[in-house]
């Protein structure tokens, strides 16, 4: 009975009296590395035969700065700007709930390595809708206790907007 599908809104219900960081905290750094190796992997898929391939090791900076930015900063302004508004979230929820929403991203890092855009935007179309769905449905009931419509609105325009900017970012710098 307490088994929660990652689909389901329950998430948020089922781990606002104890919420995992260690998740989050695994999630990103498997994404970190997952993220870089298959951006590095698609551009010696994509390099021309007679020149040598170089891997770009920056790819390793920028990903932690993605990653761990995300999972930090994103829940961080998302706690502030509902807290400005009169609602009580614990950050250490809306954390986890984050890092969690990145899960589907790992498998789709990987897929993404395979050379063909088309496969890269499907594949993290895909992995976007899955997580902003998780985070949107999840976050619903944190932003619920927000008075004002509007508010309410914004916040929710803020959760899937930062999704959609990680998403484009991922495939223009790593695909």
């Amino acid at each position: 009975a307490t088994h929660s599908s990652p689909m389901q809104p329950r998430f948020a219900e089922l781990t606002v009296q104890r919420p995992d960081l260690y998740g989050p905290f695994w999630i990103a750094t498997t994404l970190v590395f997952v993220s870089a190796m298959a951006g590095n992997f698609a551009s010696y898929l994509r390099a021309e035969k007679d020149v040598p391939f170089v891997s770009d090791v920056t790819k390793v900076m920028l990903s932690t700065v993605l990653w761990y930015g995300y999972v930090s900063f994103c829940p961080l302004l998302l706690y502030l700007y509902l807290r400005w508004h009169g609602a009580a979230p614990f950050l250490s929820q809306l954390v986890c709930l984050y890092g969690y929403s990145l899960a589907i991203f790992v498998p789709a890092a990987l897929l993404c390595a395979i050379p063909s855009h088309a496969i890269e935007w499907i594949v993290l179309v895909v992995a976007a809708v899955h997580s902003t769905h998780f985070l949107a449905a999840n976050a619903r009931e944190l932003v619920a206790a927000v008075a004002s419509a509007n508010a309410r609105r914004a916040a929710m325009l803020m959760v899937c907007g930062g999704h959609l900017a990680l998403t484009v970012g991922l495939k223009f710098y790593f695909f």
